[in-house]
């Protein structure tokens, strides 16, 4: 996680959502749908209103990913979305684009470790 240039808007979002997944064990698709309304700052939960099952759920999540979003949404308010990850329009994060976004950063960094010829 350390190989992400945080300068950079596409590795920070990048950077942020996989600390959220990891920490809250959300699917990606509840993930990218949080909004910033579903954050809970006081008590470091997330509103998870749309899941596989449909039933809405709480996680919570920890003082450094609350860090990581509270920084994350500072930094980008002046995309004005409801939703924690946007694309760099300001719209919602679409799952397929952070899958191709997570492919070609897992390929990229085990390209540059040396484990991929």
């Amino acid at each position: 996680m350390k190989s992400f240039d945080n300068q950079y808007f596409a590795d920070y979002r990048m950077y942020v959502a996989i600390n959220v997944l990891l920490d809250t064990f959300g699917r990606i698709g509840e993930v990218l749908n949080i909004k910033i309304s579903d954050i809970d700052f006081y008590n470091r939960t997330i509103f998870f209103p749309i899941t596989k099952n449909n039933n809405f759920r709480y996680v919570l999540y920890s003082k450094q990913t609350k860090q990581l979003i509270i920084n994350f949404t500072d930094e980008f308010r002046e995309m004005n979305s409801e939703y924690l990850f946007v694309d760099v329009n300001g719209n919602r994060w679409q799952e397929e684009a952070f899958r191709n976004s997570l492919m070609k950063y897992g390929m990229n960094r085990l390209h540059l470790i040396g484990q991929l010829p």
